[in-house]
Formats: structure tokens, C-alpha cells, sequence
């Protein structure tokens, strides 16, 4: 770590304590004098990336930052991206786990043989995905609905996922608006209490499985 820091222009009367610090942040203070060969790999990993943010970069590019990692240090490497972020540092990280660049970037770019394809965030990509044609909905008063439901205009199909959710897919030429007042309209005249409706939003992965598919961003 004392060369790392130094070759990151640490002042020499900063560096243990900007050490100790990291290694707090990374909450791996008990390695500090442990041989790297006595560590697990996930640890290894943690180090590696206190290497990196000791000196707080304004530019971290990272490859694959929470491979490996267990769910509870995946978690921490997230929310130690989040606060970079916030103090300033501008990060670029690659990665094959969709949901986790999900959950903190603020930019994703989609790769495809070599090229950027697509650069925005995600209710840009979102918007440019065919409009949402499945909606799910919650009744804390069930009279009926999947029966009520499946007959409203518009609608492909209903599924009971548990008691009082469903899920309703619309037929390709329905309107999403046109089919959800049909729907509340119906669900309310046969004496259904609606908790929630809501359109279920295609995942990143879903988006980056369709580009594979179609070759384009819809």
C-alpha cells in the first residue's frame, strides 16, 4: 500500500494515514500487515481497490469491479461507487452483471462487435424499447378478476402469480392507457379493491437480450 500510495503522489506525512483510512473504508484495517498470499480472494480484491481510491482519483476505469465478490461485499463495492460519484470521481466500469450496473450507473453504454451502440441512462434506454405491454396488479378486494379482467378489450392474457397479484399481458395493438382505464373501470364495477397498477418495465437485461436479438436498440 506505501507504494501504491506514493507512486499516487501521496505526501510522505499523509500516506499512513490515508492508508489506515482506506483500509477502514474497505473494512480490511485487520490485513494490514498481512501477507497478500495469506488472503482470501475477495480480500485481494478489496485491496487491489483501496490501491486504487486511496489517493481519490477524479478517474477510475474499472474491469469487471465486483466479480467474485460475495453478496454482502458486492453490496459494499456498490455503495462505494455511489460515494465516489458523489464526492466528484467519474467512474467507468465494465460488466457482464446487468442488474449491477443497474442499480448505480448513471450512464450506460452498450458495446456491440467492437462499437458503442447506445450511450443514456435508463429510462432512456427504457424509451426506446416498444412501449410496455405487460402491467401488474394488486387487489386487496379479489371479486373475480382474472375472470373480469381477461375480458376488458385489449387484453392478451392474465396470470395469477399469488394471491391477489396478477400479471396482464396486452395484445400488441393495445394501448397501454386505453387497456389500464378499461381495466379499473372493469375490475371496480365487479367490486375489486385495486392496491396498485403499475407497468412492468423491461430490466437492463432484458434490453441488452432484445438489442442481441434484433441487432438494434427498438
Amino acid at each position: 500500500m506505501s507504494t501504491f500510495g506514493r507512486l499516487s503522489g501521496i505526501p510522505k506525512n499523509e500516506l499512513d494515514s490515508r492508508i489506515k483510512e482506506t483500509l477502514v473504508e474497505m473494512g480490511i484495517l485487520e490485513t494490514r500487515y498481512r501477507k497478500i498470499t495469506q488472503l482470501s480472494g475477495g480480500t485481494v480484491q478489496k485491496v487491489g481497490m483501496a490501491q486504487a481510491i486511496m489517493h481519490r482519483p477524479k478517474l477510475l476505469v474499472l474491469d469487471e469491479p465486483v466479480a467474485g465478490l460475495d453478496p454482502e461485499s458486492r453490496y459494499a463495492f456498490k455503495k462505494l461507487f455511489q460515494k465516489l460519484s458523489e464526492e466528484g470521481t467519474t467512474i467507468f466500469f465494465s460488466s457482464h452483471i446487468l442488474s449491477d450496473i443497474e442499480d448505480i450507473a448513471d450512464r450506460i453504454g452498450i458495446l456491440s462487435a467492437g462499437k458503442l451502440v447506445h450511450v443514456g441512462n435508463m429510462e432512456e434506454l427504457r424509451s426506446q424499447v416498444v412501449n410496455a405491454k405487460e402491467l401488474v396488479i394488486e387487489l386487496s378486494a379479489d371479486n373475480g378478476g382474472k375472470d373480469v379482467m381477461e375480458r376488458v378489450d385489449g387484453v392478451h392474457s392474465v396470470q395469477l402469480e399469488v394471491a391477489g397479484r396478477y400479471r396482464v399481458r396486452l395484445k400488441q395493438e393495445g394501448d397501454l392507457d386505453e387497456v389500464t382505464q378499461g381495466i379499473i373501470e372493469a375490475l371496480i364495477k365487479a367490486g375489486s379493491k385495486i392496491r396498485s397498477i403499475r407497468p412492468l418495465l423491461p430490466t437492463l437485461e432484458q434490453i441488452y437480450v432484445d438489442y442481441l436479438a434484433k441487432g438494434v436498440i427498438v
